[in-house]
């Protein structure tokens, strides 16, 4: 009965890290549009701060889905699969939080023909680490829709790999100073990794699925 027990605390806390990790997301998305807005740096500092605190509380309840592990909260050929899933989870809110503080420390001036590329990758990032939530919840309920939303994020990954491409190459074709360009370019590859760590997450779920079917 213990080790049930433990088995739903866990379930728990990987919920709450999952409805973290989307708050950490709606916060960066918070912090672009006051960036976007024009708002001064000051008023995106204040946004970019909800990022660095959701953030945290992700490691918090990364460290305690760790230490649930430890404590055998799972048989022992589960906990391994489950820590490298914790640990992948983990860097998505890491990249968020990365591009917020790119954005309000070094305020980069984003010319007005690339906004439209860069609302597009932000709003398919949503959806992309929504995906990866989904597949998280319903990896001990749904195994199913687990894969499914695993999958979802590849799709939606692959997608914004396309983007980046396109938007390196249109800031290339600017008439910028070469560090100006730069700089769009280091902003631009910041933001396009968190779905790429959320890819890297995804493929944890399908191998935990894939596990858990045979």
């Amino acid at each position: 009965m213990e080790i049930f027990t433990k088995k739903k605390h866990l379930n728990q806390a990987l919920d709450s890290y999952c409805q973290e990790m989307d708050a950490t997301i709606d916060a960066l998305i918070e912090c672009m549009d006051e960036f976007f807005a024009g708002k001064s740096l000051d008023d995106v500092e204040k946004v970019a701060k909800k990022v660095r605190k959701a953030e945290s509380r992700c490691d918090s309840l990364r460290r305690e889905i760790e230490q649930q592990l430890f404590a055998g909260a799972l048989m022992p050929g589960a906990r391994g699969d489950i820590f490298m899933l914790i640990e992948a989870l983990d860097k998505v809110p890491n990249k968020a939080e990365d591009l917020a503080n790119f954005v309000a420390l070094v305020g980069p001036q984003i010319p007005d023909e690339l906004h439209e590329d860069i609302r597009e990758i932000l709003s398919l990032t949503v959806k992309c680490t929504r995906a990866l939530s989904e597949s998280v919840v319903k990896l001990f309920k749904n195994l199913a829709k687990a894969g499914e939303q695993a999958q979802e994020v590849e799709v939606i990954e692959t997608e914004i790999d396309k983007l980046e491409r396109r938007l390196i190459r249109r800031i290339f074709q600017l008439e910028l100073p070469y560090g100006h360009r730069m700089m769009l370019r280091e902003m631009v590859t910041t933001m396009c990794a968190i779905t790429d760590r959320a890819e890297n997450a995804s493929d944890r779920v399908e191998i935990i699925a894939v596990k858990r079917k045979t």
